[in-house]
């Protein structure tokens, strides 16, 4: 039996990547191997409005979105009819290609 310590570090410290990065809407992102990472991110301007059904982010830019909604009621697993609004975030996991194509406002 060992004492295990909670860990409560962001996505952020568990990453090799700075997360001010030059990415205006990237807010934390954690590498999972040399091609794949999650982010969350901002919701850009363009899914505004929109559900993710609507968006079909898998299909349209082979990303998984994890989790939708405000920064502090994140929902894990939000349903296609989740309509995105402006203050918003989103954690998508994809391949780094895939990520950069997202749109940035």
């Amino acid at each position: 039996f060992s004492s295990r310590r909670r860990h409560t570090r962001s996505l952020c410290d568990w990453s090799s990547d700075v997360c001010s990065s030059d990415l205006p809407n990237l807010l934390e992102r954690l590498r999972l191997d040399d091609r794949n990472s999650i982010e969350e991110i901002k919701v850009p301007q363009s899914f505004v409005g929109r559900s993710l059904r609507d968006l079909n982010l898998r299909k349209s830019y082979s990303v998984n979105v994890l989790a939708a909604g405000p920064a502090n009621q994140l929902m894990v697993n939000p349903p296609a009819s989740h309509v995105l609004r402006q203050d918003e975030v989103l954690v998508v996991m994809g391949s780094a290609e895939a990520l950069e194509a997202l749109p940035s406002r």
